[in-house]
């Protein structure tokens, strides 16, 4: 038997009798996002935690940058343009991986594709980003 489109970490191969007559035979990722409204996508999400970042944004495409306070205080973000000092610097593209929850910020910092100017950072936007459940699209479109 064979099922296809399961998202990432769903339970079903755990509740097999057998773990190991489940196979990943393939990863296939359809769900991409590209954030163009930076400040009104980051307070359109809801938050599992509390805490407060600088975002250095870049967008090569477009020819933009900002630098972004992101405050969230129960679930609830603001976003507003600052000149403080980043905590993180993203393209556009990688924040797009990290505004779903399924991609760590600290995996990107490891990959090199994003920067983590202090200690703190990537711990901090590793809370502030993850997700209840992974994302998941079951259709290409």
């Amino acid at each position: 038997m064979t099922f296809r489109h399961f998202p990432t970490g769903h339970p079903l191969r755990r509740q097999l009798a057998d773990l190991n007559a489940g196979k990943l035979s393939s990863e296939i990722d359809w769900l991409w996002v590209r954030l163009l409204d930076v400040p009104r996508a980051l307070t359109a999400r809801r938050y599992l935690s509390d805490g407060e970042l600088v975002l250095d944004v870049c967008d090569p495409f477009l020819g933009e940058h900002g630098r972004h306070l992101l405050s969230v205080r129960d679930g609830e973000a603001s976003c507003v343009a600052t000149d403080r000092e980043p905590d993180l610097s993203f393209d556009v593209r990688d924040l797009g991986s990290v505004y779903l929850g399924g991609t760590t910020p600290s995996t990107l910092i490891r990959a090199g594709h994003v920067r983590a100017h202090n200690a703190r950072a990537a711990a901090t936007a590793d809370l502030l980003f993850r997700a209840a459940r992974p994302p998941h699209c079951l259709h290409w479109f």
